[in-house]
C-alpha cells in the first residue's frame, strides 16, 4: 500500500498534533502535582505555627510569681524529699575520694545507710564502702558525708570523713 503525498502530510500533522497534546497534558499534570504538594506543605506549616503560638501563649500566661513558685516547687523536691538522691550523690563524692575508686562497692539500697535531711537543702549520709586500700586488700570503711543541694541539679560535698 502506498500513500500519497497528501495522506503522508495529514499523518505527519496528526502525529505532530498528538505529540503537542501529550506535552500539554504532561505540563498540566506537573503543575497540579506541584500545587498539590505546596498546598500540603502550607497546611503543615500553618499547623506548626499554630502549635508554636499556643505554646508561647500558654507559657506567657504565667505571671513571674507563678514561674518563681514552680521553680521553688522543683527545688523543694531535692530540699525536702529526696533522701535517695542525697545517698547517690554522697556515693559519688566518696568514690572520688578513694585511692582505688574502680574497686568501690557500696550498699545496694539506702536501708543499710542513715540519711538525714538537716534543713537548708543539706543532708548527712552515714554508710560504708568496700574498696581496696593502698596494699590491694579489700576493706570495709564507714563514712560520713555532709552534702548540700545548690540548685539547678548541682550538689556540693561540704564534708567527707572516713572511719576505719
Amino acid at each position: 500500500m502506498t500513500l500519497t503525498e497528501e495522506e503522508k502530510r495529514k499523518i505527519e500533522e496528526e502525529e505532530k498534533f498528538r505529540a503537542e497534546a501529550r506535552v500539554r497534558a504532561e505540563a498540566k499534570t506537573v503543575k497540579k502535582s506541584k500545587s498539590g504538594s505546596s498546598g500540603c506543605l502550607g497546611v503543615i506549616l500553618l499547623v506548626f505555627t499554630v502549635l508554636v503560638l499556643i505554646g508561647l501563649l500558654k507559657d506567657s500566661s504565667k505571671t513571674p510569681e507563678q514561674k518563681a513558685q514552680e521553680k521553688i516547687n522543683r527545688e523543694d523536691k531535692y530540699c525536702n524529699n529526696d533522701n535517695t538522691m542525697a545517698f547517690v550523690m554522697a556515693k559519688d563524692f566518696v568514690e572520688k575520694s578513694l585511692k582505688a575508686p574502680s574497686t568501690a562497692s557500696f550498699p545496694w539500697t539506702t536501708l543499710d545507710s542513715e540519711i538525714t535531711n538537716i534543713g537548708d537543702c543539706t543532708y548527712t549520709v552515714r554508710s560504708y564502702v568496700d574498696s581496696e586500700n593502698s596494699f590491694g586488700a579489700k576493706v570495709r570503711t564507714s563514712y560520713f558525708a555532709k552534702i548540700k543541694y545548690m540548685g539547678n541539679e548541682e550538689w556540693r560535698a561540704l564534708n567527707i570523713n572516713f572511719d576505719n
